[in-house]
């Protein structure tokens, strides 16, 4: 399970709603959720103590750390930018 960044800050700041309940039954459970690149740096880029910085940061590696394929992230990005061709992007 993938839970947005919302949720782990809810969670962190103790906020309680649906997503933190089903969150805390996870951990609870000693079910690793699952966490991609994104979330990971949305979840620490609003941490300021250097401390609960690296608590967060080693219970986040905790879980399953989810990677997209570069090839696929390659496909996909030179897509979204108009005029770029698909071939430039994959001799960069």
């Amino acid at each position: 399970m993938l839970f947005d960044s919302s949720v782990w800050i809810n969670y962190a700041t103790g906020k309680i709603n649906r997503e933190t309940n089903l969150l805390d039954a996870f951990l609870a459970r000693g079910i690793a959720p699952d966490i991609c690149p994104p979330i990971f740096q949305e979840v620490l880029q609003g941490i300021r103590d250097s401390t609960e910085y690296r608590q967060t940061k080693d219970t986040l590696f905790q879980l399953n750390f989810l990677q997209l394929d570069p090839y696929f992230c390659r496909r996909r990005c030179c897509g979204l930018i108009p005029g770029i061709a698909i071939e430039r992007c994959n001799n960069q």
